[in-house]
């Protein structure tokens, strides 16, 4: 009975609650999804506890890289808990306009005083009088949503094709590959800035954009592995034996491409974070006031000189993130990956 439930039911209330985080961020906005992505989380740790099993999974995380594990750790918890940790973003006090960095000036205030006094600005203010900590906080929260939504999307339509185009090749793998090569071939920004164009700038339109430059990469490399997979002797067994396409897709090829499919959305999270921020920075991502990460480094080019903390911060925040992610999904690989193991012992 537990484990149908950790096979079965987990994954589906996985999937379930991840629609409900993605359609409040949409219909309702980003202040309501806290509550189901606490929930995923936890649902998420219960299905990977009962996958390898509880001894093996504290003795995996234990091999994690630790800077990088934190830093998404204290990413997801930010961006989920938000509201309790900063205030409002929107809240402008013009007299306090292009403060610096308020933890620089108690250390400065400390050096020459010997006086501690603590800012409440702790990165400064922007030219409405917004704090910077606030804005980029709250910019994490768009970030995270629209990387869940964008690669739900992307990740869906191409393990839906990669899957069906490579069990079942002929006519219908040479269409699909066809639409792929002819999707690579469009530069994923100037894709998103026309549809930018076309719908508006707009929270929808950002994913959209996003999910439509991820899928093409899902389904070439899960096309190979199927294909590869498909080749296998407990398949032609299972052919010979009378099962129908869509139970060997479901019992045999999808449980052999887990692996490489989990390692594939956590080194796209990056690319993500990347392409979202790109967009928010020439205008084509989610439209003002709302903060994202690339709205901020853009709202900071004209003070460059003068406030260079305006865009900083926020370019920090996307080069920890990104690396970070990029680090653990190269150890996801690592761990995942029988080969992987092979060599490195």
């Amino acid at each position: 009975m537990v484990r149908f439930f950790v096979s079965r039911g987990v994954p589906i209330g996985l999937a379930f609650v991840l629609a409900v985080i993605v359609y409040r961020a949409i219909r309702v906005g980003f202040d309501s999804i806290g509550l189901p992505a606490v929930g995923w989380l936890i649902v998420l740790i219960v299905y990977l506890v009962g996958r390898v099993g509880f001894g093996n999974f504290f003795r995996v995380v234990k091999r994690a890289p630790k800077l990088p594990t934190l830093i998404i750790v204290a990413f997801i918890l930010t961006a989920i808990l938000a509201d309790k940790i900063t205030g409002s973003p929107y809240d402008q006090n013009i007299p306090n306009r292009l403060q610096p960095p308020g933890l620089m000036e108690t250390l400065k205030t400390a050096v020459r005083e010997q006086r501690f006094e603590l800012n409440e600005n702790w990165l400064g203010t922007d030219a409405l009088g917004r704090d910077v900590l606030t804005r980029l906080v709250h910019g994490a929260r768009v970030t995270l949503t629209v990387t869940i939504a964008a690669i739900m999307l992307g990740q869906g339509i191409g393990l839906t094709l990669g899957i069906t185009s490579g069990y079942f090749g002929g006519w219908y793998d040479k269409v699909v590959m066809r639409i792929v090569d002819g999707a690579m071939s469009i530069p994923g920004i100037f894709l998103a800035l026309l549809l930018a164009v076309v719908l508006g700038p707009s929270f929808q339109t950002v994913i959209i954009a996003i999910g439509l430059l991820l899928w093409s990469r899902f389904v070439r490399t899960l096309r190979a592995e199927t294909m590869k997979v498909k080749e296998a002797e407990f398949v032609k067994l299972a052919r010979v034996a009378g099962c129908s396409n869509w139970w060997i897709i479901r019992r045999h090829i999808f449980p052999n491409l887990v692996n490489l499919w989990a390692v594939l959305v956590s080194l796209e999270v990056g690319v993500t974070v990347i392409v979202e921020a790109t967009l928010g920075f020439l205008g084509a991502g989610v439209p003002p006031p709302t903060p994202s990460w690339g709205s901020l480094i853009s709202d900071g080019r004209q003070y460059v000189t003068s406030a260079w903390w305006l865009s900083f911060f926020p370019g920090m925040a996307i080069l920890l993130v990104v690396l970070s992610v990029n680090l653990f999904g190269d150890w996801l690989r690592d761990v995942l990956d029988p080969q992987m193991r092979q060599r490195a012992t």
